[in-house]
């Protein structure tokens, strides 16, 4: 499947698992593995698609901050999306949307640790709030 062809099939809101490669995605997948996340041990990294001026980004976090980055990033570097529909059209959640992609949610190593202590052992990664949420959880 070509990019062009990914790209018709994904809408605004859409969420993106994001298969990375690499020694730090190797790391993930295998934690993840063995947490038992079954089929989506093998997603490194998420996202939400959006579409503006008919180019298609991920909106995600890179660990300090809200980014948009091109899609076809991703697809260029070999790495495989999975798509996970949305289930309301974008427009209805647009003012949520803005609102939760306004304030940056901050992780580090030690956030990323703590993902794969729960993950492995079952222990807390802190609390339900903005600054313990990582795309991994």
């Amino acid at each position: 499947m070509t990019y062009a062809d990914i790209r018709q099939q994904i809408n605004s809101g859409d969420v993106l698992g994001v298969r990375g490669q690499g020694l730090f995605a190797s790391i993930t997948r295998n934690v993840q593995r063995l947490g038992r996340l079954g089929a989506h041990s093998g997603i490194t990294h998420a996202g939400v698609a959006w579409w503006v001026e008919g180019r298609l980004y991920s909106v995600e976090m890179d660990g300090k901050h809200n980014v948009l980055r091109p899609l076809s990033q991703y697809i260029s570097s070999g790495f495989g999306v999975d798509i996970y529909r949305c289930p309301v059209q974008f427009e209805q959640m647009r003012d949520n949307y803005d609102r939760a992609t306004a304030l940056p949610i901050r992780y580090d190593l030690l956030d990323l640790i703590r993902i794969g202590s729960r993950l492995l052992f079952g222990t807390s990664t802190g609390q339900d709030d903005d600054k313990h949420l990582v795309c991994s959880t």
